[in-house]
């Protein structure tokens, strides 16, 4: 196993069963240092995006809700552990719709809103009093349900798309779908 957590390695599974090429165009949101996106991407040429300057090539300083990219321009778009903090989602699915080309991927991982560490979160918000709506995590916007998460996708301009259970700590003995700790969608254009 890697030094990084298992949705990684998860995603970097999915990531190699693509037919992506070294000429595939791919679009990493939300890079920050790019540690994540190189971990998971073996092939292809990965152009990285956040809201903050980075030093790392290449990469574009912008918002995920406006790509200044080309339309149909990247086989894969990966956003992984982002849109929980962006507040218009929606507007987010728009632009990786716009720029992956036809029969393109996108792979976004989000935290479940009702993982088992929500607990910790809702006793920290009641025991300190915290203002925030997400204790563990006060950068979230929104964290995702099962039926939130698919509502997101159904309203989107995927139709072909799949949300899968990505279990860790606790909830990988117990294995009960909507306590999983995070989801891993697969979309396609």
């Amino acid at each position: 196993m890697s030094k990084l957590s298992l949705d990684w390695d998860n995603c970097r599974k999915r990531v190699s069963n693509l037919n992506l090429t070294e000429n595939s165009m791919i679009l990493d949101i939300g890079s920050n240092n790019g540690e994540k996106a190189h971990y998971i991407i073996n092939k292809g040429q990965l152009t990285m995006s956040d809201i903050c300057r980075r030093k790392t090539s290449p990469f574009v300083l912008c918002e995920a809700t406006n790509l200044p990219l080309k339309d149909n321009s990247f086989e894969l778009v990966t956003m992984l552990h982002v849109i929980e903090h962006i507040k218009n989602d929606a507007a987010v699915l728009r632009e990786i719709y716009r720029v992956l080309k036809k029969d393109g991927t996108a792979l976004i991982v989000t935290p479940n809103a009702n993982r088992f560490t929500k607990f910790f979160s809702v006793a920290l918000k009641v025991l300190k009093r915290s203002p925030y709506r997400y204790p563990m995590n006060i950068d979230h916007v929104f964290e995702y349900g099962a039926s939130d998460i698919k509502s997101l996708l159904k309203n989107s301009e995927f139709q072909n798309y799949k949300i899968d259970p990505l279990f860790m700590r606790i909830s990988r003995y117990l294995r009960i779908r909507k306590y999983c700790d995070q989801w891993i969608v697969t979309a396609q254009k």
